[in-house]
C-alpha cells in the first residue's frame, strides 16, 4: 500500500517527477489555438458581410459602385477627433490602395476626414515622416441652371462633373490676368542660379543682409490683393448672394487646434492665402473636443483659440456653410453636393501632390490643405507643374530668387483676418501701464534653461539696434521701451541687469494681473488653459492665455523684433510676432516711416557648425544651414526675412544633407539647392497613379436649417 511503481523509462538522472497540476499537452494547446483562429476568421467574415451590405445597397450593383466617384459621406454626427473614439464602423479606405473593397476602421479614416482637432503637431516641429498621399482634379466647372449629374472616370481620376447646355465659365469668378501681368509672374520651377558667392562662406549677418530686401512695395501690393479679395469673396458678400450664385462659389477650409500657436496660425492663414490665390472664400473651422458635436452645439462654435481671438466676419465657419448650403438647396436644386478635396502635408514633403495638381481648375466646393504648420507649405506651390498655379503663387508670395519681391504675406493676412478680443486687448493695455507702444520686442525661448550665452547675445543685439536707431523713431524721449517675452521668466532680472538703466524693460506679470485686475473675463484664471504636462518644457508653466497676451503685446513693437533662443531661433511664434508688428507699422500714406524690422540673435555656441543647428522644419534659417555658412561664427545679430524661405533660390542658401535626402525624390535637389524639372515631372507621373480622394459632407435638411439656424 502506498508504494509507487516506476517504470524504467520514467527513471532518469533526476529521478521520476509527477506531471505538474494545470499542465496542458501540446494537443490541447493546439486545439485552443485553433478555436481562437476560427473565431478570428468568423469575425473577419462578419466584417466582410457588413461591408458588402454597405457597398451593395438596394438598387446598386457592385459594377456600378466600381465606377462611382470615390467620395466619403461624412454624416452630421461624425466624431471629428481622430484616435479617441474607438468604433468598429467600417467605411471606405480611399488612400491605402485602388481596390474599392478595401476597408479600415473609422478611427483610422478620421486622420483624413478630420474637421476637428488635428494631432501630432508640436510647437518645435521636426521632420515629418514619409508616406503616400493622393489628390487631384482636372475637371472644369459648368453653369448648372439645367444641369444633370453624370460620371466621368478614367484609370486615375474619378470625379463628379455637372454638365448643361450653358457655356463654360471660370470657377469662382477667376479672372485672367493681362499679358503683361502673366509675364511678370511667370517663373520657372528650376530658377537659374545667376548669383555666385563672392567668397567661400558667409556669416548669418551677411546672409540676412542679402536676403531680406526692401519689401514695402510687395507688401502693399498684397495688402491691396487682400482688400480686393474681401470685396469680392468676403463672407458678408458671398453669404448674401442668391442661391444660384452662392452655390457656384468655392471655399478653402483652414482648420487649427489649440496646440502650438504659431503652427496652428499657419494652418489658418495658409488657407487664407490659398483663398486669395484661388479666388475662393475662406472657411475657418470650429474647434472640437474628445467627441465634438460642434455642428449643433452652441458652446462649440468657436474656432481654435476662440477664447482669445476675434476672427473676421469675412471668413465663414463650417456651420455657416452647411446651413447656407441647405437653405439655398445647393445639393438638390443645383446638383452640387458639399464635397471637400483634401490635400495634406501631414506626412512630409514627399507625400504631397500640391506640386502636381492644378487647383485653379478645381471645381469641388471646398479645398483643404492640411498639415501646413509652417510658412514653407504654401511656398511649395512655387514649384507646381502648372504655370497658372505658379503664377498665382508668385503674385501672393513673390519670386523666391528676388528678396525684394517677397512680401510680408502672413503678416498682412493676420492683420486682415485675426485680432485679439476685448479681454486680451485690456490685458495688453494693463501691461503697458498707460505708456506708449514698445520700441523693441525680444522673444527669448529658453526651454527652462538659465544659461547666460542666449540672454547675453540678445542684450548685445538690443544695444546694437539702439545705436542705429534715430531718436525720432523712439516712442519715449527718455529711453527705449523693450518688451521681453519668454517661457523662462527667471532670466529677466539678469537680462535687465545686462541692459542697464538706459532701457525700460516691460514684461507681462500675469500673476499680478490675475490678482489685481477686476471685472476680467473668466478665461483669465490661473487654472484656465493650463498646458499639458508634455508641453511644459516647450511653453512653460503659465496658462495659455498668457501666451496670447504676450503675443499681442510683443506685436505692438514699433521698430524691431528680436528672436533669441537657447537652441533654435525664429520659431513660428516669433515669426508671427515680427510679421504682425511689421504689418501694423507699414504706413501706406507715409513712405518715409520704416516698418518694424526682424532680427535673429544667435550666440556663438549655436554657430560652431554654421547654421546647421537651425535646421528644424518651420524655422527661418533652415535654408541657410548648408555648406555656405561659415563655421565658428561669433555672436550674430542678423536681419531676418519676415516670410521664411522654403527653397534655395536666393543668395547664400544651401541645403543640409537631410534636405538632400528627403527632397531628392520630389525635386531632384542638388548640393547647391537647384531643383530638376525632369525629376519633378517623374514624381508627378508616379503620384498620379493614386486615385482621387474626396469627402462629401451631409448638410441639414432645409426645414432644419431654417428652424434651428444650425
Amino acid at each position: 500500500m502506498g508504494t509507487t511503481v516506476k517504470s524504467d523509462s520514467a527513471v532518469g538522472s533526476k529521478g521520476w517527477e509527477p506531471r505538474p497540476r494545470g499542465f496542458l499537452s501540446l494537443s490541447v494547446r493546439g486545439a485552443i489555438f485553433g478555436v481562437f483562429l476560427l473565431c478570428a476568421c468568423i469575425i473577419v467574415l462578419i466584417y466582410d458581410v457588413r461591408y458588402a451590405q454597405f457597398l451593395l445597397r438596394p438598387g446598386k450593383e457592385y459594377q456600378d459602385f466600381a465606377q462611382a466617384p470615390r467620395v466619403i459621406d461624412a454624416p452630421l454626427h461624425l466624431p471629428l477627433q481622430p484616435y479617441h473614439n474607438a468604433t468598429d464602423e467600417l467605411i471606405l479606405d480611399a488612400e491605402i490602395d485602388d481596390d474599392p473593397t478595401s476597408v479600415q476602421t473609422e478611427d483610422e479614416a478620421h486622420s483624413d476626414m478630420d474637421l476637428g482637432v488635428e494631432e501630432n503637431d508640436k510647437d518645435d516641429v521636426e521632420e515629418l515622416e514619409d508616406s503616400d498621399l493622393v489628390a487631384t482634379n482636372t475637371s472644369n466647372l459648368i453653369t448648372e441652371k439645367t444641369s444633370t449629374g453624370i460620371l466621368n472616370s478614367n484609370a486615375n481620376v474619378q470625379d463628379i462633373i455637372f454638365v448643361s447646355d450653358a457655356e463654360e465659365i471660370k470657377p469662382n469668378g477667376l479672372n485672367d490676368s493681362s499679358t503683361m501681368d502673366k509675364k511678370e509672374w511667370d517663373i520657372p520651377r528650376a530658377i537659374p542660379k545667376y548669383w555666385k558667392p563672392s567668397k567661400k562662406c558667409a556669416t548669418a549677418e551677411e546672409m540676412g543682409a542679402e536676403t531680406v530686401g526692401n519689401t514695402r512695395a510687395a507688401s502693399l501690393r498684397v495688402r491691396a490683393m487682400i482688400r480686393d479679395f474681401i470685396a469680392e469673396h468676403g463672407g458678408e458678400k458671398v453669404g448674401s448672394l442668391p442661391g444660384a450664385e452662392f452655390c457656384q462659389r468655392g471655399f478653402v477650409l483652414g482648420q487649427a487646434q489649440e496646440d502650438g500657436f504659431g503652427n496652428n496660425m499657419y494652418k489658418v492663414l495658409t488657407a487664407a492665402g490659398l483663398a486669395v490665390m484661388l479666388n475662393r472664400s475662406l472657411i475657418i473651422g470650429e474647434r472640437g473636443g474628445t467627441n465634438p458635436t460642434y455642428l449643433y452645439r452652441k458652446d462649440m462654435r468657436k474656432p481654435a483659440f476662440g477664447d482669445y481671438l476675434d476672427f473676421s466676419s469675412q471668413a465663414f465657419t463650417v456651420r455657416e456653410v452647411r446651413r447656407l448650403w441647405a437653405v439655398n438647396k445647393c445639393a438638390t436644386k443645383y446638383k452640387r453636393p458639399l464635397i471637400i478635396h483634401n490635400e495634406s502635408m501631414e506626412r512630409g514633403f514627399r507625400c504631397t501632390r500640391c506640386t502636381c495638381d492644378d487647383w485653379t481648375t478645381l471645381t469641388v466646393p471646398i479645398l483643404q490643405f492640411k498639415g501646413t504648420i509652417g510658412a514653407g507649405a504654401i511656398q511649395l506651390l512655387l514649384k507646381n507643374e502648372h504655370p497658372a498655379m505658379r503664377r498665382a503663387a508668385a503674385k501672393l508670395l513673390g519670386n523666391p530668387a528676388i528678396p525684394s519681391s517677397r512680401p510680408n504675406t502672413f503678416g498682412e493676412l493676420f492683420r486682415a483676418f485675426i485680432a485679439p478680443n476685448a479681454g486680451i486687448k485690456a490685458a495688453v493695455q494693463w501691461a503697458l501701464k498707460g505708456g506708449p507702444d514698445p520700441d523693441i520686442t525680444l522673444h527669448l525661448r529658453m526651454l527652462h534653461s538659465r544659461t547666460r550665452p542666449g540672454p547675453a547675445a540678445a542684450a548685445t543685439c538690443i544695444n546694437r539696434i539702439r545705436r542705429i536707431l534715430n531718436p525720432s523713431q523712439l516712442s519715449s524721449a527718455r529711453r527705449p521701451r523693450v518688451v521681453v517675452v519668454t517661457d523662462t521668466p527667471a532670466i529677466i532680472p539678469e537680462l535687465q541687469k545686462s541692459l542697464g538703466q538706459t532701457v525700460e524693460v516691460i514684461h507681462f506679470n500675469y500673476l499680478a494681473f490675475a490678482k489685481q485686475k477686476t471685472n476680467r473675463s473668466e478665461i483669465f484664471n490661473l487654472n484656465y488653459g493650463m498646458p499639458a504636462h508634455n508641453r511644459l518644457r516647450d511653453w512653460g508653466a503659465m496658462p495659455r492665455w498668457v501666451a496670447m497676451v504676450d503675443f499681442f503685446l510683443a506685436a505692438r513693437a514699433r521698430t524691431a523684433v528680436i528672436s533669441g533662443a537657447y537652441r533654435r531661433v525664429s520659431t513660428t511664434y516669433a515669426q508671427f510676432v515680427a510679421a504682425l508688428a511689421s504689418a501694423n507699422t507699414l504706413d501706406e500714406e507715409d513712405p518715409s516711416r520704416p516698418a518694424c524690422v526682424y532680427y535673429s540673435s544667435l550666440q556663438s555656441p549655436l554657430l560652431t557648425s554654421g547654421l546647421a543647428s537651425q535646421s528644424g522644419w518651420g524655422h527661418t534659417w533652415r535654408p541657410f544651414g548648408g555648406k555656405l555658412g561659415c563655421r565658428n561664427q561669433p555672436t550674430q545679430c542678423a536681419q531676418t526675412a519676415l516670410m521664411p524661405y522654403a527653397w534655395w533660390d536666393a543668395p547664400w542658401q544651401s541645403p543640409i544633407s537631410a534636405d538632400l535626402r528627403k527632397m531628392r525624390s520630389l525635386t531632384g535637389l542638388d548640393a547647391m539647392g537647384q531643383v530638376s524639372e525632369r525629376a519633378m515631372d517623374q514624381y508627378c507621373t508616379a503620384a498620379r497613379r493614386k486615385p482621387v480622394v474626396r469627402m462629401k459632407l451631409q448638410v441639414p435638411s432645409y426645414d432644419e436649417a431654417i428652424a434651428k439656424g444650425t
